[in-house]
């Protein structure tokens, strides 16, 4: 008779398990740290990377505000499978995951290298570079080799950079007039690349200083260093 009990309590602890181990992954979490052991290599952590699991076993990631990857998700066994439905098939398998003091540890092995990724849970998207960037900038000020430059690249001190959602940019009020282009921001370091569509301006490349409505631009393998400082404002100067 003892046994005809024991079958059941099983199942029942099992479904219990299971159901915590989901309700407990269940939510928004940030990719805190990310590491690959492998001899001389240095990796950077995604950007503002997130994962929402949802407890309906769909999932959805992406990098700040740009959502880029959908698709499921399953736990058994504490072992974590992600399958995107928009992206290619991910041959590196499940994930183990340890519950840590302030979140998750993540690890597998991927072209014999342990990975390791510890993500932390969130209550919001967070902001990439990219989504700061948005808007209009006041140039205010500019250092050419630690020297005022303002009258060379600011003469009329109302020029201004306009970072769109599309990833297109406008310079306004320059002393070369207009000026348009693409912009790409590094998905893991704090640079910009702006492509402008005028033939005679070349590429460039800034590193990125952001602080609420303060933005500093600083060439990157350009002979003279550059530091160009802005000011976020609700309009296009005239």
């Amino acid at each position: 008779m003892r046994s005809r009990y024991i079958i059941p309590f099983i199942l029942i602890n099992i479904m219990l398990f299971s159901s915590c181990a989901k309700s407990r992954i269940k939510g928004v979490w940030l990719v805190e740290r990310e590491r690959k052991e492998r001899a001389g290599l240095i990796e950077i952590t995604p950007q503002a990377r997130w994962i929402r699991f949802e407890k309906d076993y769909i999932q959805e990631s992406g990098n700040g505000w740009q959502k880029h990857s959908v698709g499921t998700w399953s736990f058994k066994k504490k072992k974590l499978s992600i399958d995107n439905t928009n992206g290619y098939t991910d041959y590196y398998g499940s994930f183990n995951v340890k519950y840590v003091k302030k979140g998750m540890e993540w690890t597998r092995v991927e072209d014999g290298n342990k990975v390791k990724i510890f993500i932390k849970k969130i209550e919001e998207i967070p902001q990439a570079n990219r989504d700061k960037l948005l808007g209009v900038w006041e140039l205010k000020r500019v250092l050419e080799q630690g020297k005022d430059a303002g009258k060379k690249y600011n003469p009329d001190n109302n020029m201004y950079l306009f970072f769109r959602w599309d990833n297109v940019f406008l310079v306004g009020n320059s002393p070369m007039g207009k000026m348009s282009g693409i912009y790409r921001v590094n998905g893991k370091l704090d640079e910009v690349e702006m492509f402008y569509n005028n033939a005679t301006k070349d590429r460039s490349t800034w590193s990125i200083d952001q602080e609420k409505n303060s933005l500093i631009l600083t060439s990157i393998n350009n002979e003279k260093e550059i530091i160009m400082q802005y000011v976020k404002i609700d309009h296009l100067p005239q």
